[in-house]
């Protein structure tokens, strides 16, 4: 009997070879290129060809190529222009879209057994290094921000519970847990707690001070009223660097306090954590390393391909006990018998078992360019937000709105005679005249009541120029929208 095999390699390797370079070539030049391009949104047309019926035979990888270069490619990289400062994202980087497809390459699935896991371990103990994180705590790189913050809550919760969390779960608690985290703490952590079934009740958000840190006198009288309320108040979380403003918490008195109560100190440092690779705002990571985990990410303001963050723990036996499990499991039997120290693989220190090769673009790039190359991007992100404070205080229509902590700004466009619903108006005008030049040039929020622009500079490739143009088109917009109004 003859057999019909298929398989995914190709049936000619030269001419996949060809396709492979051409796929190569066009995207370094896309990066070379990408200040110059314009990033539109996708029309009816375009969604029409990328919502296509699924084919019998499907339609040959040459013309999908073509597809991704026509209708994908162009309303897709936005966030990589150097005039990105809307949102807090990462750019990437030419040698992390290398390092990528060799991880797709390997397929590795777990980083447990083979290289992958002593990269896994180096990049961690690389990170504890960068942010002076004690040498023997453990970690975990997972894939955001959101899980960074989902895998430290967790430990807390199955930590400072006062029965066996994983054995008899939420159901058997015997008083409302409760946390605690400033006004201006990300909602992420909302998902966070919701997830690991606390209830988004059980996080109290705490009053901030006029550099938007949370208000430690507050904290202190929200715990005592929760204990005298019945409840049981386990874990302060602290802020480095809030979305909002860059506003980083006093971690040394939340650590004092989270220790003199008997609670978990977790710190939220998703992007502004990477301060304490600057030479002149390092001072705000101060008590940082204090915290019993801290949530990172490295596709942020480390520039890595997305997605990457990063979760540290001081407990490495809490940490492993939290996600531990495939005790049953046949297969993996052998595995627990030949490798008795398992507190440094991943998938027991997070939600996952299979896991992309994720360590080795880290891996590759911190080796690539070293401490220095990253301190120095830290630093000039830091120095350009700097820069365009000042060039914001020197016209006489601009306004900041909220301190400038780290390297996010927040102003507004706001000549006389308007009042604050007049200012909104004019300001959500301006955004949007904005977003028309490029999506996502800046951003918009709300600091203690009042609506703003904001610009977050985590992009390597901005350069001081970029800042003048932006302040040249606010105040041109602005004077023609006032006119309007």
């Amino acid at each position: 009997m003859v057999y019909k095999e298929e398989t995914l390699d190709p049936e000619n390797w030269d001419k996949f070879s060809d396709l492979g370079h051409q796929m190569l070539e066009d995207m370094i030049q896309h990066l070379k290129t990408v200040r110059d391009q314009t990033i539109t949104l996708p029309d009816e047309k375009i969604i029409t060809e990328i919502y296509a019926p699924l084919t019998e035979e499907g339609e040959g990888e040459e013309k999908v190529y073509q597809i991704f270069k026509q209708s994908i490619l162009p309303h897709l990289s936005a966030v990589i222009k150097p005039t990105f400062w809307g949102f807090v994202v990462g750019t990437g980087s030419p040698y992390g879209m290398l390092a990528d497809m060799l991880a797709s390459g390997s397929n590795c699935p777990d980083e447990d057994w083979l290289a992958s896991t002593y990269c896994h371990r180096q990049v961690i103990n690389w990170i504890k290094e960068l942010l002076d994180y004690p040498k023997e705590a453990g970690g975990v790189l997972v894939y955001g921000g959101t899980e960074a913050n989902f895998t430290g809550l967790a430990v807390a919760r199955n930590k400072k519970a006062e029965i066996d969390m994983k054995t008899k779960g939420m159901q058997s608690v015997p008083r409302k847990m409760t946390l605690y985290v400033s006004e201006e703490g990300h909602h992420c952590l909302e998902r966070s707690i919701e997830l690991i079934g606390l209830g988004n009740e059980s996080l109290r958000w705490i009053p901030t001070d006029d550099m938007y840190r949370i208000r430690v006198d507050k904290l202190r009288e929200a715990i005592k009223k929760d204990r005298e309320e019945g409840c049981y108040p386990f874990c302060i979380i602290g802020c480095a660097g809030t979305v909002n403003s860059g506003a980083f918490d006093d971690f040394n008195s939340l650590a004092k306090l989270a220790s003199k109560e008997g609670m978990w100190f977790h710190v939220d440092a998703a992007f502004g954590g990477w301060v304490k690779l600057s030479n002149t705002h390092r001072h705000l990571a101060n008590g940082m390393e204090k915290a019993d985990s801290l949530a990172i990410d490295l596709h942020k303001w480390m520039y890595m391909p997305y997605g990457i963050g990063c979760t540290l723990i001081r407990d490495r036996v809490a940490h492993f006990s939290t996600f531990v499990y495939g005790h049953e499991a046949e297969y993996l039997k052998s595995g627990f018998d030949t490798f008795k120290d398992m507190l440094d693989w991943p998938d027991m220190l997070s939600l996952p078992l299979s896991r992309y090769f994720v360590s080795l673009k880290a891996y590759m790039l911190l080796r690539a360019y070293g401490k220095g190359k990253y301190c120095r991007l830290i630093q000039q992100n830091l120095d350009q937000i700097s820069y365009l404070e000042k060039l914001v205080k020197a016209e006489e229509c601009l306004e900041i709105t909220a301190p400038v902590t780290s390297n996010i700004l927040c102003f507004r466009y706001n000549p006389s005679g308007f009042d604050e619903s007049q200012l909104e108006e004019l300001n959500k005008a301006i955004r949007g005249e904005l977003w028309k030049v490029h999506f996502g040039v800046v951003s918009d929020t709300t600091v203690k009541g009042r609506y703003t622009l904001r610009a977050c500079c985590t992009n390597h490739r901005t350069k001081y120029e970029d800042f003048d143009w932006l302040v040249n088109t606010v105040m041109k917009k602005g004077l023609e929208l006032t006119k309007q109004l």
